[in-house]
């Protein structure tokens, strides 16, 4: 029961929104817009792959990654193998891409890797006060569990 609760909780976040078919890039300009000169101008090819790029020798590096279109609570992630890619300032994929559940559109983004710590967890108290975030067990290392891999300056197919 009590690694129910957190698995739930995490679900609860991966919920519904939109898409879009061409590549694109945010609306808001929050990702960093780079447009079709991602590997014009003399600029170096991005490393291509998946799960095994989320490293932190790859942070600041331009990194190609494959993965799921999905909307979650704290906004558009990209689902690579068993870890979550949020992409900086998109709040939910553009029609399309996502229709619910745990697995959207098969897609490919473009972006500079980068990681934050911004993940709400906390070790939940017996008897205490009702906490936001995402509950873990005792004895889990709380920095290590908040952080999160971030794509920015991105585009995606």
């Amino acid at each position: 029961m009590r690694t129910l609760i957190p698995t739930l909780c995490l679900a609860l976040m991966l919920s519904a929104c939109s898409s879009r078919e061409n590549e694109t890039t945010p609306a808001d300009g929050g990702g960093g817009a780079m447009g079709s000169s991602m590997h014009q101008g003399g600029q170096k090819q991005a490393l291509k792959g998946g799960a095994e790029l989320l490293v932190k020798a790859n942070l600041k590096k331009r990194v190609t990654l494959s993965g799921y279109a999905v909307n979650a609570k704290l906004g558009a992630i990209l689902i690579v193998g068993q870890t979550h890619v949020y992409l900086k300032g998109l709040h939910s994929w553009p029609k399309g891409y996502y229709t619910g559940g745990d697995k959207g559109k098969a897609v490919e983004v473009t972006g500079v890797l980068s990681e934050d710590h911004g993940l709400p967890v906390f070790v939940p108290m017996k008897g205490g006060l009702a906490v936001q975030g995402m509950p873990v067990p005792e004895g889990t290392d709380l920095k290590k569990a908040s952080r999160r891999w971030i794509l920015v300056e991105f585009a995606f197919k």
